[in-house]
Parts: structure tokens; sequence; C-alpha cells
């Protein structure tokens, strides 16, 4: 009694390992996995990322800068010529605050502070503390920050343009996640279906030997029988390998997808063909496109204001450069610098300067290079939204037509199902009653089990053929839809 209940229990532990070392993967907890810091998810972060950088990088124009100097200079070569001064030594100390606004203006404001004296001390410790005020005003090119305001409105364009492009591939990676993942239950049901037909297969070959073995039968219908118990089992090893190939590709996609043995509910793609039915009825109603559906309908009008902006800032190429700039300065002076604080404090002293500058292209080459700017920007900006534009339309008649003869060929097929188990059944009958040989038998078996599979095969193309649409027509309200959402 005792050695029975030990080899009870043995069998109970490694039964129970057997069960734990496998994973009911569903399409809920793939998606969970494949979302958890991924390789493709981090790529698309990074990219999402840049286009960050790239707005804050316009942004950091705009702030405030605080620049601080120390000079200090002494000498000892003689004046160039007589009665010159000479300074020894001298020292300048200055704090400025610069700021670039975003009408073109730029301005700053300081304080300074410088002392010298002269070799013979003619003049000594000679002190000058005080303020400064600038401002500069671009009068053409950049007339009220227009080049400026360009550039940054094509920056925060391109941002909300490549966060709509991560978002659609992301999209797209959850997508082929969900793609792999219905193909996995279209091959478990394969194997199933092979599984089933080799228990027939094999209790037909186990009949035919016995049958020999009491001389009523064909040691051909043997072969025969046993050749078909192999051709299943190939058959179930070629899906096996298909299995293998998408675990494989899945592993690579999602790193922390388990490394035990994985199965799936093949009664799952049962419970989506309402969902799927209900899909493609929306999707037939629609013979036009609708944008709204789409994220890269958002694209190309997102790529039609940012050519204006473009466009406008390459405009500016070879324009003229002119700026007003201006400075105001109070300081005090003695021979301190607590003194000249002081001067400054009571009795200052003030001064200003105003001056033009003026840069004037010469020569054709900056002409030249805004043609070329133009060309460029306007085709590249034009190509990919003329690109977008097309992949909508192609998208959705594709589906169309594509849904129409796919319908077609699973309702032929399924008709083919029903037809071929009448005709198994009745040839069965027949060779059971050794009306027919068994290569028949085995020949309706072969039919019936291709067809089978082709209506498994069928429903995973309309079912790709759906989530593919998804890819394009990313906000579509279709329920199979949002699931991609993650």
């Amino acid at each position: 009694m005792p050695l029975k209940i030990l080899i009870l229990l043995s069998i109970l532990v490694f039964s129970s390992y057997g069960v734990a070392d496998q994973v009911l993967l569903t399409e809920k907890k793939l998606m969970t996995l494949a979302s958890d810091n991924t390789p493709s998810l981090m790529a698309l972060d990074a990219q999402q990322a840049g286009a960050q950088a790239a707005l804050d990088g316009e942004n950091v124009k705009y702030d405030s800068v605080v620049s601080m100097s120390f000079n200090y200079d002494s000498s000892r070569e003689n004046a160039i010529m007589p009665f010159a001064l000479v300074f020894q030594p001298q020292t300048l100390a200055q704090a400025m605050v610069q700021k670039k606004l975003t009408h073109g203006i730029a301005v700053q404001a300081g304080v300074f502070g410088q002392q010298m004296s002269t070799a013979d001390r003619f003049i000594d410790n000679a002190t000058q503390v005080g303020t400064r005020v600038g401002v500069e005003f671009d009068l053409w090119k950049n007339f009220l920050g227009r080049i400026d305001r360009s550039e940054y409105q094509s920056t925060a364009l391109q941002k909300e343009i490549t966060e709509l492009q991560t978002n659609v591939s992301r999209k797209n990676y959850f997508i082929e996640i969900r793609k792999a993942y219905w193909s996995l239950v279209a091959n478990e049901l394969s194997s199933e279906l092979s599984q089933e037909l080799i228990k027939t297969a094999e209790r037909q070959y186990r009949q035919a030997r016995k049958q020999v073995q009491e001389g009523v039968g064909d040691r051909g219908d043997v072969q025969r029988s046993f050749a078909q118990v192999q051709a299943r089992k190939t058959s179930l090893l070629q899906f096996e390998y298909q299995k293998e190939n998408l675990l494989t590709y899945l592993r690579a996609m999602i790193p922390k997808l388990p490394k035990s043995t994985i199965t799936v509910d093949a009664k799952n793609i049962v419970k989506t063909e309402e969902a799927t039915l209900m899909c493609l009825t929306s999707i037939l109603s629609l013979e036009k496109v609708n944008d709204q559906h789409s994220s890269l309908g958002t694209i190309i009008s997102k790529l039609g204001d940012q050519k204006k902006w473009e466009l406008k800032k390459t405009e500016a190429v070879d324009d003229i450069d002119v700026k007003l700039v201006a400075e105001y300065q109070a300081s005090g002076v003695d021979n301190k610098y607590s003194k000249a604080v002081e001067n400054y404090s009571d009795d200052y002293r003030d001064g200003y300067k105003v001056g033009l500058q003026v840069q004037i292209p010469l020569g054709s080459q900056r002409s030249n290079l805004k043609k070329s700017q133009l060309r460029a920007t306007q085709a590249r900006l034009d190509a990919e939204s003329y690109s977008l534009r097309l992949q909508l339309d192609a998208e959705h008649k594709k589906i169309r037509e594509g849904i129409r003869l796919l319908k077609l060929a699973l309702d032929s097929q399924s008709k083919t199902v029903q037809s071929l188990n009448l005709s198994l059944n009745s040839t069965k009958r027949k060779y059971q009653q050794a009306r027919v040989p068994l290569n028949t038998y085995i020949l309706e078996q072969d039919n019936l089990f291709n067809t089978k599979l082709l209506v498994i095969n069928t429903r995973l193309q309309i079912l790709h053929l759906l989530l593919d649409y998804f890819k394009v027509f990313t906000n579509h309200p279709c329920p199979l839809n949002q699931m991609s959402e993650v």
C-alpha cells in the first residue's frame, strides 16, 4: 500500500510541474507585456523626446542669460608716442542680463566698474562705476520677429507631427503583436484539427493491420493507412514549427514574454467573429475616406501649416539685415570704488549712443540658395502629404475589395466543408461495406482536412486585413480597434 501511495504522489507532483510550466496567453495579457519597456517602444519614446528637445531648443533662445566678467591688465611696455599715457594696472568687472524677445528685439542691462592708474601715478586709481541698458531692434529681415516666429511655429508643428507619427507607429506595433497572437490562435486550431485526424488515421492503421492478420485485408491498405498517419504527423510538425517561429518573433519584440511553454485558447477566434462582423459592416458602409478616423488626416493638415511657416522662413534667406542699436549709460567717478558709488548716487552723469547696422548680401549665391531651399521644402512637404493621402485612399479601397473577395472565398469554403462532410460520411459507410477502396476514403479525408485548414486561414486573413486597416485608420470606433489602445 505505501508503495502505491508513493507512486500516486509522484505522478501528481510531476503532473502539477508540467501544468505549472505552461502559460495560457490571452490577447490582453500579451498586450500588457508588450507595453512594458520593449525596445520598439523605447525607440518611439526617443523619437518623441527628440522632437520635444528641438522645441525646447527654440524656447531656450528666449531665456534670460546672466554674464559676468573680470579683467586685470598690467604692462611694462613703453608708450608708442611721447606724452601718451600708459595705464598699468587696469581692472574691469561687469555683470549683464541679456534677453531676446519674440518681436525681433533683444535687450540687455547691467552694472560695471573699472579702475586704472598710469605708470607715473599722474592718474592714480581713477574709478568709474555705473549701469548700462542696451536694446537692439530688427528693422527688416526679422522685423517684429517674423523669422523667429516662423522657426518656432515650424518646430512646434514638427513636434505635434512627430507625436502623431509616434502614436501611429505605437499603434502599428501593438497591431503587429495582435496579428502574431491571432496567428498563434489559428495555428492552435490547425494543430487541434491535425491531432484529431492523427487519431483517426492511427485507428484506421490499426484496423487495416487487424484485417490483414485476420486474412481479410489488403497489405496495400496497411501501407496507405501508415502513410496517412505519417502525413498527418508531418502536418502537425509543420504547425509546431510555425508556432515556434511566431513565438521567436514575439520574444524578440517582447523581452518579458515567459520562456516556458505558451498555449493560447483556440476558441477565442470564435468570440471575435461578432465584433469582426460589426467592424466590417461599419467599414463597408463608408463610401469615402473619413479623415476623422485617421491620425494621418491630422498629419496632412499640420504638414500644410508647417509648409506655410517653412516657406516664410526661407523667403528671408537673401534679405538685407538692418538693425537699430541703442545704449544708455549712467556712471559716477572718483579715486575709490566707494566714492565712485557715492558720486553715482548723488551726481551721476549719463550718455547714450545710437547706431545702425546694415548687412547687404552681394552676389547671387544667397538668391540661388533661397530658390533651392524653397523647391526642396515645398517638394518634401508636398510629397509627404500626397503620400499620406494616397495611403488613406488605397487602404480604404483595398479593405473594401479584400473583404469582398475573402468573404466570397469563406462562403465558398464553408459550403465546401458541408458538402465534403456529407460526402465523407457516405464514403465511410461505403468503405465499411467494402464498396470503395481505402485510398478513396483517405482522399476524401484529405480534401476535408485541407478545406477546413483553408477556412481557418481565410478567417485569419480577414482578421489580419481588418487589423492592417486600423494601422492607417487609427481612430476608427470599431471595438476591435479600441483593443489596440494600451
